[in-house]
């Protein structure tokens, strides 16, 4: 049996001094507890964020793409500095587009009345999963020389209260309350309702009266649906004589028409206004239409007359007619 004083010495012998090792024999130091450099170069700026969300690329395609640009020696930055992770994207995305909101908000501020629009739309839902169709309610202001979106808030439902209560908490917000003059609408009963309107009570807490100015669309299609009626009673959404027509549209012969000016009785009726409707036409066409369907009225109506547009006669393939429209 060997005594336990032997053993030590054995073991004090048998060990091995390290301290005179060179650094390659031993091996690297690597302190368990050191934290990695931090990342501190940023490459979401304001203006790579304003075009991140005009081409609609997600946060992840973003880092996908980052990435691959600052692997290539071309891009003359340390890796190793630079900020490439979805979440960072994410949260500097969200920033600018605080900053860039509060800015607009800031710098908006009108000296001339405006005209509140509202107008409900049903839409898909992008930002849950299963893209569940929601209310949003598009609220914008117009005036002299003013055109302004103000806000798309989500609703629950499109009831007058909940639709005012959206209206008006865009409004103050933007702080445009007392700039408010008229009201822009569509005829749903939800709007114009005499008792619970969203009109109503936009009136009622903004204080005064305002304008109402009735979608013309609505009011005119109203009187044109009841002229149709007479030959379709059916109560569905489609007009059976319009679809009829679209179905035979490309049998018709384009090349072949008439005009009013072909039918004697008919030109006797218009020829004493006929040249001044003209005029009239062509001096709108002269000037930007905000919408495609009244350039082709106009220009329908100069053709009608005899006359011809200033982008030759065409006649455009029938587009969405229906009740509901």
């Amino acid at each position: 049996m060997i005594p336990s004083s032997e053993i030590a010495d054995i073991d004090e012998s048998s060990s091995v001094d390290t301290s005179d090792l060179s650094e390659s024999e031993a091996g690297p130091s690597t302190p368990k507890n050191k934290r990695p450099l931090r990342r501190t170069t940023e490459l979401v700026t304001p203006e790579v964020a304003a075009a991140l969300d005009r081409t609609n690329i997600s946060d992840r395609k973003a880092a996908h793409l980052f990435s691959a640009m600052a692997s290539t020696t071309q891009f003359g930055q340390d890796v190793n500095e630079l900020v490439l992770s979805r979440s960072a994207i994410r949260r500097a995305r969200m920033k600018h587009r605080e900053a860039f909101n509060a800015e607009v908000k800031a710098s908006f501020d009108p000296s001339v009345p405006l005209i509140l629009h509202w107008d409900g739309k049903i839409l898909d839902d992008f930002t849950v999963p299963g893209h569940e169709r929601v209310d949003r309610l598009p609220v914008l202001v117009s005036g002299k020389d003013v055109v302004k979106l103000l806000s798309v808030p989500k609703l629950h439902d499109g009831t007058s209260p909940t639709m005012t209560n959206a209206i008006l908490e865009t409004v103050d917000e933007w702080g445009l309350r007392d700039r408010i003059k008229g009201l822009c609408f569509d005829t749903t009963a939800s709007n114009t309702g005499a008792k619970g309107g969203v009109c109503i009570r936009l009136e009622s807490d903004i204080g005064g009266q305002l304008l109402n100015l009735a979608c013309r669309h609505h009011v005119a299609e109203i009187m044109l649906e009841n002229v149709f009626s007479l030959h379709d009673v059916s109560k569905s959404p489609n007009i059976e004589i319009f679809g009829h027509f679209k179905e035979y549209w490309p049998s018709i012969d384009q090349v072949r028409f008439s005009t009013a000016m072909d039918d004697e009785t008919i030109a006797a009726l218009v020829t004493p206004w006929k040249d001044t409707v003209i005029s009239f036409a062509l001096t709108q066409l002269s000037e930007f239409q905000p919408r495609e369907d009244y350039r082709e009225l106009l220009e329908l109506t100069i053709i009608f007359l005899g006359a011809s547009p200033p982008r030759g006669i065409k006649f455009r393939y029938p587009g969405a007619i229906h009740r509901a429209r």
